[in-house]
């Protein structure tokens, strides 16, 4: 059932142009203000107990909805792959950067592929100014974001139901738009502000924590989408020390397979930046159909996970 689910939203996903207001988040916003506020004189909901307090009773709620044998077993079934098609839609990403690279031009001296371009990094980064060389920031975003758009919420899925996507997507959410009360600037706000910073730095913990596996499945299925021996050259695996940051540890990991499986060299042009930036070496000029390429890796390694997916349903099932 779980892979059915799964083909179904991905299929709604890449080839529904649903509206994207389905999929708004705000209430977790309101709702995790009024938990802070309602427990916010304990100290021991500052931090990490706080994040999983706001995440843990839409779960639970979800989690006895997903488990009600009334719901499960109405229609052979059906509600249960329909509860997990609505959950995962409502919770994956991909289809804004799958469509706004898909419709990408390749002329990059055309005036509708400059604004192309900065609708894409609008959608990527935020903003529609970006570095000297946008198609490699544009290129590392389109691998980097495929993991938290499409992969992880997948991957959290097949290992808990509709709970697990929802239990990323919420931490994708909070970690994306830090708490921040509006009395943070009146009396005692020196206490309010450390709340804050304890309560946002454990939302992006979390997401980084449930990043880690799904961001090294996609490495290597980027490999295996790609050139296999330069991907797994670029593993850059960084050691833990005091120092280690799980984002940065990520995200290097899915820049440095991807561009290798790219072979991102393919793109590059012989014009150079000029060195403005003092300790920086100049790097050669990434052409437009880099992005287009690091959308293609992307759907080719969905279908390696699709495949291995279908593979381990298989034999789950011949051997039952």
């Amino acid at each position: 059932m779980i892979f059915i689910t799964i083909i179904i939203a991905l299929a709604i996903e890449i080839l529904v142009n649903h509206p994207q207001r389905m999929r708004n988040m705000s209430w977790l916003m309101t709702y995790r203000n009024w938990v802070v506020k309602l427990f916010g004189k304990s100290t021991s909901w500052n931090g990490a107990i706080g994040v999983l307090g706001v995440v843990a009773i839409p779960l639970v709620i979800l989690k006895i909805i997903q488990s009600t044998s009334t719901f499960s077993d109405l229609m052979y079934g059906f509600f249960g792959i329909l509860l997990g098609v609505l959950v995962l839609i409502y919770c994956l990403r991909y289809r804004a950067m799958y469509q706004l690279v898909d419709e990408l031009s390749v002329d990059s001296k055309n005036a509708i592929t400059q604004m192309q371009l900065k609708t894409l990094a609008q959608e990527l980064l935020g903003e529609t100014q970006v570095s000297k060389d946008p198609n490699r920031t544009l290129t590392e975003q389109v691998i980097i974001q495929a993991n938290e758009r499409l992969f992880a919420v997948i991957f959290w899925f097949v290992i808990f139901g509709p709970m697990g996507a929802l239990m990323y997507r919420m931490a994708w959410y909070l970690k994306d738009n830090p708490l921040s009360l509006p009395d943070s600037h009146s009396a005692g706000a020196d206490t309010t502000d450390e709340a804050e910073d304890n309560f946002n730095s454990a939302a992006v913990k979390l997401y980084a924590i449930l990043s880690w596996i799904p961001a090294r499945l996609t490495a290597f299925a980027y490999a295996l989408a790609g050139g296999f021996e330069d991907a797994f050259g670029s593993w850059k695996e960084p050691g833990f020390s005091e120092e280690y940051n799980i984002i940065q540890s990520n995200h290097s990991i899915l820049k440095g397979t991807g561009l290798g499986a790219l072979r991102l060299s393919r793109y590059e042009t012989g014009v150079v930046q000029s060195e403005d930036d003092e300790g920086q070496e100049p790097q050669s000029i990434v052409e437009i159909e880099a992005v287009k390429a690091a959308g293609a890796l992307v759907l080719r390694s969905l279908l390696m996970w699709s495949a291995l997916l279908a593979i381990i349903v298989l034999t789950v099932w011949s051997s039952s």
